[in-house]
């Protein structure tokens, strides 16, 4: 029986073991630039829906983000707990311009993360970037402005005809992404002006119109306000002039790497990942094809004591005060533990109060300090608060240490009331003049010293 009790515990602490490494696992998210799921804030930024016909030179993608005509482009994705993020993105072979990266917590305070970039080049296909960016979730990283300088390598020579090139049909508004149809460039050269070079366009819907970037606080994560619905500001065009001196041979490929310049992430955990095009000369390219993040379990950083003051000493009997703390998380977000609360004062003999609540007695001294800790031994965190008793004032009825005109409100409810009435324990405290009852010299008295 020992043997097999034995034998019992051995495997309930394996799958115990299992289970809290299967809990700390990372959780891995995908955006497939199928919809705007994940993004917060968006400027210049549309859906697209590559051709099927031209799926082959995306490597069978079919959707993408493109911009939406010619200027700053972003977008700004929520990802709390981000560990690790991975883009795809998808080049002209002589559009070599890097996107650019920012990380905040509370969508205010940028800073630029560390990254490495991987290029991939087949004949025929677009030009592929995969940037990869790193411990996002440690406050210690070095992060720095990346400088492209990929190891050298040959390539294979490819032309304008290699890699198609999508045009425009109008679309209407009744699907969130724009179909463009197969078309081989023509050799008649480009105009610089993006009103002529217009590539794919589709139209936005209500749903995809421009939306600021995030302007609130931490630690909360709220949707940012769309702004008007604006139009694309590029017309539709049955063609795509390009000519072969625009698609360069790629002279290099490989990986990236990284500039000197550096900063340091201060204390920051990462919420939201904001990437901004580069300005190329073909105003709707690069494509974003995917973004993968790894994002890290929520970690107990520390014990917040949300019990407010005053505590007021009563006139009469006791006042019942709630006790409230919360175990946040690095991101500053609630997590679930047990916490214990502990409530010590230097001059009180004894002090009644459970783990929610405290009972302040009228026979307290005025001026005592209690010291309330709030503790976690599973985490092994603790945080500490202190609150000075305050003497009642007459005619605070609410007990907020402020005579003002919710006192009065409650007086006035009160007038007639005696010693003899049923509620007279509610109602005693408007009786100023501790005479028994309440009349219109209780009630002067508070009209007098109220703030109105």
């Amino acid at each position: 029986m020992k043997k097999k009790c034995a034998i019992l515990t051995l495997l309930s602490l394996i799958l115990m073991n299992f289970t809290a490494i299967a809990q700390a696992v990372p959780q891995s998210l995908s955006f497939p630039c199928d919809s705007f799921n994940g993004i917060v804030g968006k400027n210049n930024v549309s859906l697209y829906e590559i051709f099927e016909s031209d799926r082959d030179a995306f490597y069978d993608d079919f959707t993408t983000l493109q911009k939406s005509g010619d200027g700053e482009a972003y977008v700004i994705f929520e990802i709390p707990y981000a560990d690790t993020a991975t883009l795809t993105t998808y080049h002209l072979p002589s559009e070599a311009m890097d996107f650019s990266f920012a990380v905040s917590n509370d969508c205010e305070n940028w800073q630029i993360p560390a990254y490495t970039k991987e290029i991939k080049e087949e004949e025929g296909k677009w030009t592929t970037y995969t940037y990869i960016l790193q411990n996002l979730s440690s406050a210690s990283d070095i992060v720095s402005k990346p400088t492209a300088t990929p190891t050298s390598t040959p390539t294979a020579d490819v032309t304008a005809t290699d890699i198609p090139i999508p045009t425009t049909t109008p679309t209407t508004t009744e699907s969130p992404l724009a179909t463009a149809e197969p078309v081989v460039p023509p050799e008649a050269s480009a105009s610089p002006n993006p009103q002529n070079d217009a590539g794919p366009n589709p139209i936005p819907t209500e749903e995809e119109s421009e939306t600021n970037p995030c302007t609130i606080s931490a630690p909360q994560a709220t949707t940012c306000p769309k702004e008007n619905n604006e139009q694309n500001i590029c017309k539709p065009s049955a063609s795509f002039d390009i000519n072969e001196n625009q698609i360069d041979k790629p002279a290099v490929k490989g990986v990236s790497s990284l500039s000197e310049e550096t900063t340091t992430l201060s204390g920051m955990d990462t919420r939201y990942l904001k990437i901004t095009w580069p300005a190329t000369p073909t105003w709707w390219t690069p494509l974003v094809a995917e973004l993968n993040v790894t994002c890290t379990e929520p970690i107990p950083q520390r014990i917040e004591i949300n019990t407010t003051e005053p505590w007021v000493i009563p006139l009469y009997d006791t006042n019942t005060y709630p006790l409230s703390a919360v175990l946040l998380d690095q991101m500053e977000n609630p997590y679930p533990a047990e916490l214990h609360a502990e409530i010590t004062c230097d001059t009180l003999a004894e002090i009644f109060y459970d783990n929610e609540n405290i009972v302040i007695s009228s026979e307290y001294p005025e001026g005592a300090l209690l010291k309330i800790r709030f503790s976690s031994e599973e985490f092994k965190l603790s945080s500490e608060k202190s609150i000075r008793l305050k003497k009642a004032l007459l005619g605070d009825l609410n007990q907020n240490l402020i005579l003002e005109e919710d006192d009065l409100n409650i007086a006035l409810s009160y007038l007639g009331k005696t010693e003899n009435s049923s509620d007279w324990k509610n109602c005693r405290l408007a009786d100023i003049n501790f005479d028994g009852k309440i009349d219109v010299l209780d009630i002067a008295f508070i009209a007098r010293n109220c703030k109105i």
